[in-house]
């Protein structure tokens, strides 16, 4: 779901779900999860834009990621404090712990333009001071 949106050909999911070697059924796999994504979210979910090329399409209410960059963008425009700090920690509270804890990505991954990218360092963690 961080890329919801961006076409997503096939060669890249399974480069992020098998990087060194995918197993032989991996093209079947990936329908079978996209099928269990649809039947979870909705048909019009995971769109097949051509060939084995998808778009996940989801609400942006229905994505943290886009609501939590969002209460960033928006903290920056304040000018209060106060302001500035109710949002900061509005995004804060949408975590539900670490994300993608004990999910192994491919080489390709990236979450957006934002500083937080998938370099095998440590994970990314912002604080408010008080």
């Amino acid at each position: 779901m961080l890329v919801a949106d961006a076409p997503l050909p096939v060669g890249r999911i399974i480069c992020e779900l098998w990087p060194i070697e995918p197993p032989h059924s991996a093209t079947a796999n990936i329908r079978g999860y996209i099928h269990l994504i649809r039947r979870a979210l909705g048909p019009d979910a995971v769109q097949t834009l051509h060939g084995s090329v998808y778009r996940l399409h989801l609400p942006d209410a229905r994505v943290d990621f886009r609501t939590f960059l969002e209460l960033l963008d928006l903290s920056e425009s304040v000018d209060h404090p106060q302001e500035q700090t109710a949002l900061l920690r509005h995004a804060l509270d949408l975590g539900q712990g670490s994300p993608l804890r004990g999910i192994s990505h491919g080489p390709c991954w990236r979450v957006g333009s934002r500083a937080c990218t998938a370099t095998g360092g440590g994970p990314c963690s912002i604080s408010l001071r008080s």
